[in-house]
């Protein structure tokens, strides 16, 4: 013990330096002004600092109650095997700076703080926060509360299991599970609420769900890929699809007159979108279309409930109709043109009997 350092009956080999430091365990060593040494074979240097775990070593202002932990800086580890440095480390093999790892095998950095329920969790940023096993938020505001999910950017979060979060604002949600795989829970999210853009304070620029399902700013509920808004290609052309013969069987002509009988049915109209129901972003003013009750009147196979309950058809399904209803209106036509023509042929041999019976006619009073 020496300078004002002092160590106690029950530090066998302890070492004390310095005013008011402290040996009080086998081996322990402290060095410094009001450093305590109290778990055998730790190590508390600098001042103020506090080794309380078994081979713990802590230095200036730090806490080191883990055995095996590391603290410093006004960090306490009290986890076994933990580091914190300006932070807290209570996991065991948690590591800490300017964070809060309550997790095992955590770390916390920059403000980022992980849960007692996060094995393996990873908060870096401030307020960022991982609340389940291998779960990972970084930057400000993240959450990841599902097993294995990640989020990363600007107040965001990842709620369900294996979810992977980026950009900032996304829309909200309740998962139906944040541990295991669901089908209508969302997989991949791109956020990009902003009112400054136009756009929503929350809102999802790109959101692809565990099924499989796709939307380009909007949340898909029925189709493998949904957009929200008008799309377009770098040039003109159009979507193919395969439509070879061999992949098809049960191939029917469909009858031109039925074709066209049921496109007189239906209705064409204008009109515009009043949706205060599903979410859905929609264009404004006047629309072209059809009305999908209509048309199931007409095309039952044609019209199907979506996932929350609303009617939804594709236009280009009546593409072949309209194909098979204009042959038909053709035959129409050129009938007509070959009565009109049988009828311009009559009216001339009439025509033609006409001027012959005129032309007699003069002949006789010619010679009269």
């Amino acid at each position: 013990a020496l300078m004002g350092g002092a160590v106690t009956g029950a530090a066998t080999r302890g070492i004390a330096i310095g005013n008011s430091s402290s040996s009080e365990a086998n081996d322990a060593f402290a060095i410094g002004r009001a450093t305590q040494a109290s778990g055998a074979n730790s190590m508390a240097l600098g001042e103020n600092a506090l080794a309380t775990g078994i081979s713990s070593t802590s230095f200036t202002n730090g806490i080191a109650s883990g055995n095996f932990s590391l603290a410093g800086l006004f960090g306490t580890a009290s986890g076994t095997n933990s580091i914190a440095l300006n932070g807290s480390a209570s996991g065991a093999g948690a590591v800490s700076i300017s964070g809060t790892a309550a997790g095992e095998n955590s770390m916390a950095l920059m403000g980022g703080a992980v849960t007692g329920a996060a094995t393996r969790g990873i908060a870096i940023g401030n307020s960022a926060s991982s609340e389940a096993n291998d779960a990972v938020a970084i930057g400000q505001g993240t959450q990841a509360l599902g097993t294995n999910a990640i989020a990363i950017g600007n107040n965001i979060t990842a709620y369900s299991y294996g979810e992977t979060v980026l950009g900032y604002h996304q829309e909200t949600y309740i998962p139906i599970s944040t541990n295991s795989n669901s089908a209508n829970d969302r997989l991949f999210v791109i956020g990009n609420g902003d009112v400054t853009l136009g756009l929503p304070s929350e809102n999802n620029a790109f959101t692809i769900l565990k099924n499989g399902r796709t939307g380009i700013m909007r949340i898909p509920t029925t189709n493998i890929l949904e957009v929200g808004g008008q799309a377009s290609k770098n040039s003109a052309g159009d979507w193919v699809a395969n439509s070879d013969s061999r992949l098809k069987k049960n191939i029917e002509t469909f009858k031109e007159q039925e074709a066209l009988n049921k496109l007189l049915q239906m209705r064409g109209v204008t009109y515009e979108w009043n949706d205060k129901q599903t979410g859905s972003q929609r264009p404004e003013g006047i629309q072209y279309g059809f009305i999908a009750q209509e048309i199931k009147e007409v095309f039952p196979e044609n019209v199907e409930l979506d996932n929350l309950g609303y009617y939804q058809t594709a236009y280009g399904t009546y593409d072949a109709m309209y194909v098979q209803a204009i042959k038909a209106l053709n035959n129409k036509l050129e009938s007509l043109e070959a009565e009109n023509e049988t009828l311009k042929n009559e009216i001339q041999k009439i025509y033609s009997l006409l001027n012959q019976g005129s032309s007699n006619e003069k002949e006789m009073v010619t010679r009269e």
